[in-house]
C-alpha cells in the first residue's frame, strides 16, 4: 500500500506507530511467525488489520478461542474473523475450550477460567507452530479498567501498575492506543467487527 492510499492522515500515523513498536519495542523481525489472538471485536480486528499492513501475512496465525459461553454469538464471530482473514490472506484457526467445566472443576469464576484456558490454548498453539510471540489486543481503555479492578480487589503498588506491553512471549502492541482510534481505523478501511 502506497502512502497516498491511506484514507486518512491520522490512520497513517497509527500504522507508523504500530510498525515502529514492532521493530523497536518488541524487536519483531519480518521472518518471525506470530500468533494473533482474534475475538472478532474492534480491538483484535484492528490489530489483525495493522499486522496485515506491517508484517508478512504468511507469518501471521490468527486464532479465535471459543469459550463455549455465548452459543448464539460464537458462529457469527468465527465467520466474521474467518472472512477477513481470507481477504487478508492470513491463516485462521478456531480452538474450542470448555470454560464452564473448567470453572466448576477448579472452583474459579467464569472470567478467571476463561482467561486461564484462553492463554493456555494460545501458548500451546504458539509452541505447536514454533511462533515467536502471542499478540493480544488490549488497549489503553483496558489498561484503565484493569487498574480499577485491581484497586477494588486490593493489591500492592506493583499490582496497581497495570498490564505490561510484554510479558514473556505475550505482547500487547495496542496497549497505548485509545479504543476510538482503533474503531476509526476499522471504519476508514471498511473492516467489519463484532459487538
Amino acid at each position: 500500500m502506497k502512502e497516498s492510499d491511506y484514507p486518512h492522515p491520522n490512520q497513517n500515523l497509527l500504522i507508523r506507530r504500530f510498525q515502529k513498536k514492532l521493530e523497536t519495542v518488541f524487536s519483531i523481525n519480518s521472518g518471525d511467525k506470530l500468533v494473533l489472538a482474534i475475538s472478532g471485536g474492534s480491538d483484535s480486528m484492528c490489530m489483525l488489520h495493522l499486522f496485515s499492513l506491517t508484517h508478512p501475512c504468511e507469518n501471521l496465525l490468527a486464532v479465535y478461542v471459543n469459550h463455549n459461553l455465548r452459543p448464539d454469538e460464537i458462529q457469527h464471530e468465527i465467520d466474521t474473523v474467518a472472512k477477513v482473514c481470507e481477504q487478508l490472506k492470513v491463516k485462521f484457526s478456531s480452538i474450542s475450550v470448555d470454560v464452564p467445566a473448567f470453572a466448576e472443576t477448579h472452583r474459579l469464576s467464569t472470567e478467571e477460567a476463561a482467561r486461564s484456558l484462553r492463554y493456555q490454548a494460545l501458548k500451546e498453539y504458539r509452541q505447536k507452530h514454533s511462533a515467536a510471540k502471542i499478540c493480544v489486543a488490549h488497549n489503553e481503555n483496558d489498561q484503565v479498567e484493569e487498574f480499577y479492578i485491581r484497586l477494588i480487589r486490593g493489591t500492592n503498588s506493583t499490582g496497581l501498575s497495570g498490564m505490561n506491553m510484554s510479558h514473556g512471549n505475550i505482547i500487547r502492541p495496542l496497549l497505548d492506543e485509545n479504543k476510538q482510534t482503533l474503531i476509526d481505523h476499522l471504519t476508514m478501511f471498511n473492516i467489519p467487527y463484532c459487538h
